[in-house]
């Protein structure tokens, strides 16, 4: 537990990031959500980044007290990182469905060059999910380049205190292994359903 450890510089930066990207999510999904309501059209892409939702942005971001001017990197943060892995892995779970594609997924992470502790199995998606939705991470931000951060996650049975994983990530690891779930579990699992159905956006 010592290498999760955080200054109150390093709580604050994390908690401020997750904030600014919920409230912008906010933001859009509200403006988004008013916009289909009076047009009874579904805004387009085109529609939504569009000065209409900068300016929702701005007005949501501009309530928050520690938000005194915009110089800020509004996508890319920490907060997406993270908040876009635990999307996934809050829907990545133990359910007959998903777990050969899960086996599968978990074969493809392991055979990248990530650095690993404490682990007597390969189910790295289990042991992230665990991480992540206890709160057992950190973030080693390189001040000098924070693309070469590191993100360190850890899996401590809540019975016993053991560790059962470490797994130190790089921000490009860390994008790869969001992407392995979404295609080789996610859209791999919508793309076969039972019964021949399919799970689709059309017109």
């Amino acid at each position: 537990m010592a290498h999760l450890q955080l200054s109150d510089a390093e709580v604050a930066d994390h908690i401020g990031t997750v904030m600014l990207s919920v409230v912008r999510d906010m933001a859009v999904s509200s403006q988004y959500g008013q916009d289909w309501s009076v047009t009874g059209v579904v805004p387009s892409p085109d529609e939504v980044f569009c000065p209409r939702f900068a300016k929702r942005i701005r007005q949501e971001l501009g309530t928050l007290g520690p938000v005194q001017h915009f110089d800020f990197p509004m996508y890319g943060n920490v907060g997406d990182a993270l908040g876009m892995l635990a999307r996934l892995l809050v829907f990545c779970r133990d359910v007959d469905q998903l777990q050969p594609l899960v086996a599968a997924a978990d074969e493809l992470i392991a055979a990248m060059p990530i650095e690993v502790d404490h682990m007597t199995d390969s189910r790295f998606i289990q042991h992230l999910r665990n991480a992540v939705l206890h709160s057992h991470f950190k973030v080693l931000v390189d001040d000098q380049d924070t693309f070469r951060s590191r993100f360190v996650f850890l899996d401590i049975n809540p019975r016993t205190g053991e560790l059962t994983a470490k797994i130190v990530l790089t921000n490009n690891q860390l994008m790869a292994i969001v992407r392995v779930i979404v295609h080789q579990v996610f859209e791999a699992y919508l793309s076969d359903l039972p019964k021949g159905k399919k799970w689709v956006v059309a017109p």
